[in-house]
């Protein structure tokens, strides 16, 4: 993180290139403190939305990486669950025939 204005925040992305994280991408709730968010010098995980080469303009967002790993857990937690199922049991008619044997005659 480089600088912090009230619209966003500018982050460091290469020699003479930087990019910035729009208020609405930064993945913090309006009101919150952008500041405690991204502290001044740190690292911050960021998405490319759009780059404009004629105004030297890119637009990141923050919001997209904490979406796409909630997406992720989501998935992953669906997947664990579908594994989790035990197999079916049958229905109680099937286990009441095979409890009282094969009928008599």
């Amino acid at each position: 993180m480089e600088r912090l204005e009230t619209y966003g925040v500018f982050v460091f992305l290469a020699p003479g290139r930087t990019g910035l994280i729009h208020v609405s991408e930064t993945g913090v709730d309006r009101g919150g403190d952008i500041k405690k968010a991204f502290p001044l010098g740190s690292d911050v995980e960021v998405i490319v939305l759009e780059v404009d080469p004629a105004g030297r303009r890119i637009q990141l967002s923050r919001k997209a990486v904490l979406e796409a790993g909630e997406r992720r857990e989501v998935r992953e937690y669906a997947e664990q669950q579908d594994q989790a199922q035990p197999e079916s049991f049958g229905s109680l008619a099937d286990k009441l025939r095979a409890a009282m044997g094969p009928p008599k005659k």
